[in-house]
């Protein structure tokens, strides 16, 4: 490296320490000169603060000295809601509440099905279990016999009720319906409980028997 070339490179260097000196020191002006802003900010936001505060107090002081008056009537009626609003509000209520009940009858209508089958499910399965024992018991003849049998009678019991009982034991060339028609026009004839000319419907033969 010759002469001439050391010293350009000390004079660069030197310059280049003279820009960093030169940077740190306007970096630095503008920091204190924002940190001097926002102290002169706070300074006036506390001063206006201490200021609202003095007013407080006095329009307090001045409100305590007045005598209490009572608030216009045109005031309080300004206050209440227009008779419009409210009936909006409680017609809006009231199609909720009807909607409410209509889901709650659906409901009740549904369970009070399902209680209805569990019921009539848990009858018809106790006869069938105790069907034999009651035919024995009240001397039904075997399904298979060609007896004919057709007897009714009355059983009292010691709590002034009484069972009506009848035993058959036919056979009908109807169909199944028809059948159950004849029974149901019979029995209501016999309880007289309704016209046993009523439901009278003509019977079509069929190859079916029923017992």
């Amino acid at each position: 490296m010759t002469p001439s070339t050391r010293g350009s490179d000390s004079v660069t260097s030197t310059s280049t320490a003279a820009t960093d000196a030169v940077r740190r020191v306007y970096f630095r002006e503008k920091q204190r000169e924002h940190r001097m802003k926002n102290r002169s900010k706070h300074s006036r936001l506390m001063q206006r603060v201490h200021d609202l505060e003095k007013l407080l107090r006095l329009a307090t002081m001045s409100t305590t000295k007045l005598p209490p008056r009572k608030r216009p009537l045109s005031n309080q009626r300004d206050l209440l809601l227009p008779w419009k609003v409210v009936a909006d509000v409680m017609k809006q209520e009231l199609e909720a509440s009807e909607a409410c009940q209509v889901i709650l009858r659906d409901r009740i209508d549904m369970s009070v099905a399902v209680i209805r089958d569990m019921q009539r499910f848990a009858s018809l399965h106790h006869m069938y279990l105790n069907k034999d024992a009651v035919f024995q018991h009240f001397a039904f003849p075997p399904l298979s016999s060609p007896e004919r049998v057709q007897e009714y009678d009355l059983v009292f019991t010691e709590s002034d009720c009484y069972y009506l009982l009848q035993r058959s034991h036919l056979t009908f060339d109807v169909p199944m319906e028809a059948l159950r028609r004849m029974n149901h026009q019979h029995l209501c004839s016999l309880l007289l409980l309704a016209d046993s000319t009523s439901n009278d419907e003509k019977v079509v033969p069929s190859r079916n028997l029923y017992k």
